[in-house]
C-alpha cells in the first residue's frame, strides 16, 4: 500500500519544490499510520467477537452403544442392559433369538472406542416343562 501511495505522490508532484513534497511526505506518512492503526484496531476488535467453540458434550462409550443399540430397528422392543469397563463393553438381556443377539453384539463391536463384547443372556430359547 505504502509503495501506490508513493508512486501516486511522485507522479503527481513531479514538479513541487522540495518544501511542498517534505509536507507531503509528512501527510502521507501521516495516512499510512492512521490506516494501520486503524486495521490492528478492527483486528481486535473482531477477534474479541468472535465466538468461542461450543463445547461439546462427548457422550461416554455406554452411551454410545446404548444408542446404537436403542435405535437399531431390528432391535426395538428389545432390552438389552449395557455395562462398561474401561474399552470392554458387557451385554446383557433377554433375547430369544440368536440373530438378534448377535446382531446386537455386532453393533456393540463396531462402536467406536469398544476393544471387547461379552455377553450374558438370558436364557429364553426353552420353555419350562408343564
Amino acid at each position: 500500500m505504502r509503495r501506490w501511495i508513493v508512486l501516486w505522490a511522485v507522479l503527481s508532484l513531479a514538479g513541487c519544490e522540495e518544501r511542498e513534497l517534505a509536507a507531503l511526505r509528512k501527510v502521507g506518512q501521516r495516512v499510512v499510520d492512521k490506516t494501520e492503526g486503524l486495521v490492528q484496531e478492527a483486528a481486535e476488535r473482531l477477534a474479541a467477537r468472535a465466538p468461542e467453540p461450543a463445547a461439546v458434550d462427548t457422550p461416554d462409550l455406554a452411551q454410545r452403544v446404548r444408542g446404537r443399540l436403542q435405535w437399531d430397528r431390528k432391535l426395538a422392543g428389545q432390552t438389552i442392559t449395557v455395562q462398561v469397563q474401561g474399552d470392554e463393553v458387557r451385554l446383557s438381556g433377554a433375547i430369544k433369538d440368536e440373530s438378534l443377539r448377535q446382531r446386537a453384539v455386532e453393533l456393540a463391536e463396531s462402536t467406536l472406542g469398544v476393544a471387547k463384547v461379552t455377553t450374558t443372556w438370558t436364557d429364553l430359547r426353552d420353555d419350562p416343562p408343564d
